[in-house]
């Protein structure tokens, strides 16, 4: 029986979790090699309670308060902080934001990229790899941080247990299960609670619905700034109405960044912001998004901004951070950068994907001749 693979192209049903066959012969097989990954999972998970690090060094007395936004989705061409056409990230341009010119994402899935960028994992290793690597909450907890991960998302499907699983490394995890968030904005009364908090020092993360479909029930209708707004499935939406409704998605971002700024400005604050992956809007027939389509600059770009408050100006050299971010970097540099830009040292760091460093390594251009397909 011939094998047929979701997600290439506009005619096939787009899986935007995970890529899969369907192999009726198979199926004892696969189902022994799923039962099989299951106690290997559970096993490596039990052992990521284990982690041994001993060497982590922190010696600032002075409060700090670490943030990153992870949204799901964007492109950073569709960004005006990046020179989009459209005003779709005001807020950000306003603030000063420093955007990053070329990220490659870890994947092209929330599944496999979130972990990955969450943790010490390099990007090209295999996905369970992230078990064995400690997270940015592992770190920043045994350097004394309250940490929290806070996130629109709902952690109920069974793809989303890599977000889950690093999620419990920090001391407080809040995931969408009873749908009681439904815009990202709605997710500021969590932030505030954690901001009270009694530990001076914290790191909280925060992941959004942001762009993933579907666009129109990420933003109120009646704020609509682009119409006539894409009203059937994506698959059979016209571009331009596709479009129109992706752009709105950011604005609610951007307004969420917008209340995150108000509330840390005059504090100690650095903020990072990025997203999983990207996403298709008709280019080549192509729309949404999918695992393992790294060679497609469209969903494997991803935006990387970083703002920091006049106070902690202060604690970095902000000409090193300008002179960083015209170069080629992935999602592998922010686990990196936001724990050693935070003053953490532990040999598990490594300064050379820190974006505060003056060597901070440059991967090649994967996309050097890359050539932009029509939408369609």
């Amino acid at each position: 029986m011939k094998t047929v693979k979701y997600g290439y192209s506009k005619n096939d049903i787009i899986n935007v979790g995970r890529g899969f066959d369907i192999m009726p012969e198979k199926i004892y097989e696969n189902f022994y090699h799923l039962f099989r990954n299951k106690i290997k999972t559970k096993y490596m998970i039990y052992q990521r309670k284990n982690f041994e690090i001993n060497d982590i060094v922190y010696n600032n007395t002075e409060e700090q308060i670490v943030i990153f936004i992870l949204t799901d989705a964007l492109r950073p061409d569709h960004m005006s902080l990046y020179g989009y056409n459209r005003e779709t990230t005001p807020y950000m341009k306003h603030y000063g934001f420093i955007p990053f010119n070329d990220m490659y994402a870890c994947e092209t899935s929330t599944t496999r990229s979130v972990p990955c960028l969450l943790t010490s994992m390099n990007r090209g290793e295999n996905f369970l790899t992230y078990l064995e690597k400690p997270s940015i909450f592992t770190i920043f907890r045994k350097a004394g941080f309250y940490t929290a991960f806070i996130s629109a998302q709902s952690s109920i499907s069974t793809s989303d247990t890599g977000q889950t699983i690093i999620a419990d490394d920090a001391d407080y995890s809040f995931f969408n299960i009873n749908f009681d968030v439904q815009y990202d904005t709605e997710l500021l009364p969590y932030f505030d609670n954690i901001l009270n908090n009694s530990n001076p020092n914290k790191l909280i993360a925060i992941q959004l619905n942001g762009s993933h479909w579907d666009y129109n029930t990420r933003f109120k209708l009646e704020d609509a700034e682009w119409k006539p707004l894409c009203e059937n499935f994506a698959l059979d939406c016209p571009v331009e109405n596709l479009v129109n409704s992706y752009d709105n998605t950011i604005l609610t971002t951007d307004t969420l960044v917008k209340n995150i700024v108000e509330r840390v400005k005059d504090k100690n604050a650095v903020i990072y912001f990025s997203s999983d992956h990207g996403q298709f809007l008709g280019e080549g027939g192509l729309r949404l998004h999918a695992q393992g389509r790294m060679n497609f600059k469209e969903v494997g770009v991803v935006p990387f901004a970083v703002w920091y408050s006049d106070k902690a100006k202060k604690h970095v050299n902000i000409n090193t951070i300008m002179n960083n971010k015209d170069k080629i970097t992935t999602h592998d540099i922010i686990f990196h950068s936001i724990t050693s830009c935070a003053g953490i040292e532990s040999s598990i760091i490594d300064k050379k994907l820190s974006i505060c460093s003056e060597n901070l390594k440059e991967i090649p251009n994967e996309f050097i001749n890359y050539i932009s397909k029509k939408a369609e």
